[in-house]
Order: C-alpha cells, then sequence, then structure tokens
C-alpha cells in the first residue's frame, strides 16, 4: 500500500471525535462526500476534495489512481460513482464500512464489506506507513486544479460560480448552509470553500423540489444561526407561502434564488439525455413562473437584484452584513450547467456514462 485514501460519507458525522483522531493517526488524505461536506474544512492538511459525478477534478482523478479505498459511512450512491460503482478506483484494494446490511449488498466482489458501527471502526483500527509524499501530491494536485476559475468574473452576465465563490468568502464559520436540492446545490458542492465549524443540511436523498424554504425555517429554529440557501426559482416558489413564517419569526434566513425562467436542473436532464426535448420545464415547453421578487416583496421581505457579475460582490457584501431575512435573485442565463461533470446518455432507458476521472 503507497497511495491509501479515504472516502467519509455522512456515517462519519455523528463520530467526529473519532474520525479526527483516526485520520491524524493515518496521515492520509481524505475526500468527502456532499453529504459530508462540513466534516472537514477546505484547509485541513489531509482534505483533497470531493469526488463525483458533478465533483472536482482532481479528487476523482485521486481516486481513480489510489491502491488502497477506505469508504467510511458513504453510500457510494449515482451521484458519487457517475452510475459506474464497478469502475471506482480500479487499481485499488477497497474496504467499505458501514452498519447497515443492505447499504453493502450493493458491492460486488471485489470489495470487502465490513457489517460494523463507524464509530466502534475508527476506535479499534489503524493504518500504518509513511504516506506524505503521497499526501503532498494529492493536496498539490487538489489546489491546483479548482472548479472555479478567476476568469469566470471577466464574464458580463452573472456566473453563478461566482455568486458561490463570493459567498463563500463572506460567510461566517458559524453559518449554516441549507441549498435547495436542484443545480444551485450541485454547483455550491463543487466549490464552496468549508470554514471549520460551519454547518451543512441538505435534502439529498430525497431530491426533492420545493424542500428549500422549510429545511431553511428548520434549520434557523434547530440551530439559532444564520442560514445560507441556495435555491432554484422553480423550487423557491413551490413553498413560497412559507416566506410569512420566515417574515412573522424574523428568521435569519438569506435565501440566494436563481432566475433561469424555468426548472434548471429538468432543462438540463432533458438536454444531456434527451436531445433537448423539453417538456414542462420553461416557457416555451409549457411551464411559466411569476416573478419571486415581487412575490417576496407582498411578504415583506427585503429582495435584491444581481443582473451581472459587476452587482455580484457590491450586494451580496451588504446582504452578508446583516442577519435580517432577505431574497437575492441572481439572473442566470438559461443554459446554465454545472462545469466539470461525468458526460452521460440513455440508451434504452440505460444511463451510459463516461471516464469518470475525466470530469
Amino acid at each position: 500500500m503507497n497511495k491509501p485514501v479515504i472516502i467519509a460519507g455522512w456515517g462519519c458525522n455523528d463520530y467526529e471525535l473519532d474520525f479526527y483522531e483516526f485520520i491524524h493517526r493515518a496521515r492520509i488524505p481524505v475526500l468527502l462526500t456532499w453529504k459530508s461536506i462540513g466534516l472537514m474544512g477546505d484547509d485541513h492538511p489531509y482534505y483533497c476534495g470531493r469526488p463525483g459525478a458533478i465533483g472536482q477534478p482532481a479528487a476523482n482523478r485521486i481516486l481513480q489512481s489510489c491502491d488502497y479505498l477506505l469508504v467510511l459511512g458513504a453510500k457510494m450512491d449515482h451521484d458519487q460513482t457517475a452510475y459506474q460503482l464497478e469502475n471506482i478506483a480500479p487499481h485499488a484494494e477497497k474496504v467499505v464500512v458501514d452498519c447497515d446490511e443492505r447499504e453493502l449488498a450493493k458491492f460486488d466482489s471485489s470489495w470487502q464489506t465490513v457489517k460494523e458501527d463507524v464509530g466502534e471502526w475508527l476506535r479499534s483500527s489503524w493504518i500504518k506507513g509513511d504516506f506524505k509524499p503521497w499526501l503532498t501530491a494529492c493536496r498539490v494536485l487538489n489546489q491546483l486544479n479548482p472548479v472555479f476559475h478567476e476568469s469566470y468574473w471577466d464574464e458580463r452576465a452573472a456566473n453563478y460560480y461566482c455568486v458561490i465563490d463570493e459567498l463563500s468568502r463572506l460567510a461566517r464559520n458559524d453559518d449554516v448552509i441549507a441549498p435547495e436540492c436542484s443545480t444551485p446545490a450541485q454547483a455550491l458542492f463543487q466549490t464552496w470553500r468549508v470554514k471549520f465549524g460551519q454547518q451543512f443540511t441538505y435534502a439529498g436523498a430525497l431530491g426533492a423540489m420545493g424542500q428549500g424554504i422549510p429545511g431553511a425555517i428548520g434549520a434557523a429554529l434547530a440551530t439559532g444561526k444564520r442560514v445560507l440557501c441556495p435555491v432554484g426559482d422553480g423550487g423557491f416558489m413551490l413553498n413560497i407561502q412559507e416566506l410569512e413564517v420566515v417574515k412573522r419569526l424574523n428568521l435569519p434566513i438569506k435565501f440566494i434564488v436563481t432566475d433561469n425562467g424555468g426548472y434548471g436542473a429538468i432543462m438540463n436532464t432533458q438536454r444531456g439525455y434527451f436531445d433537448g426535448r423539453f417538456v414542462g420545464c420553461n416557457a416555451e415547453s409549457g411551464l411559466t413562473l411569476p416573478d419571486v421578487g415581487k412575490v417576496s416583496l407582498a411578504f415583506g421581505l427585503p429582495v435584491w437584484r444581481i443582473y451581472g457579475n459587476n452587482d455580484i460582490k457590491s450586494i451580496l457584501s451588504r446582504v452578508m452584513a446583516t442577519d435580517r431575512p432577505e431574497v437575492v435573485i441572481v439572473k442566470i442565463p438559461d443554459d446554465f450547467k454545472c462545469a466539470h461533470r461525468v458526460q452521460a446518455r440513455m440508451v434504452d432507458g440505460v444511463v451510459i456514462s463516461g471516464d469518470f476521472a475525466e470530469v
């Protein structure tokens, strides 16, 4: 074993102290799933990225070139593996630890499955060796291959990656980030620079549009902290009536609403899998949405609008200076899609994915 890697999933969140003690003993690269994004700050010396179908290129390359893969409490679902679990870490000895026998059942004989509570396993196990050169190489690869590039700021239209970059910079260490399950969340998980102490809550296992507003309300009431909720305009509309609760309780929630005139994630799916045959996802295909800014104003919430990159820093600096509830509407191009995603197509009802390591 010369190039070991850990993938830490949601199952590690309840055993944070045990997890940190284990990785400080092992001193090997750690990759995080979307569900465990808040487990480590981006500046942690062992953090090396977030792989996935819509992931970070460096993290995927690290995963695919390792010779020992340890998966701790991660489902390794389709978002994580791009529908090709059998092709993950092809040259590695692979071990997965999970307490759920049903989750372990999906791993074939190329995996060693360990049915055990992740916390118990962390407290009783160790990995020995000097992996400093490999760790250094992974850290450098991750730092030199970001998803976000400064050149995005040169664009005239509002680039959503620039919004996330600036929001990430301005966010406090004690903020809660509660994105809607949509394209805004995918871009956020690709590029957000996590500060230690930030909490993330995300209903990714459900994938339901409309959970953004109620999810943010729940996060604010449960934690008493400021909540940042990036959300698409389509999902925002599904529970927009709950802005009355936000206003009445004066909850410290910042809604960052992308306005692309419809259901962006569905448009991207129909564009990618069905040759752009749009159905019920934008005005041309039978869907119309009201001006969510005017509706938000009707509930008594301040509304800000971002029309281009030049608006982003000035508006977000004012929004993030307070804890009052506010709505920021970002007009983005209708064809916005996440960068660095594994290309896929539908063939006879089966998803066929491209090269995972090339994302």
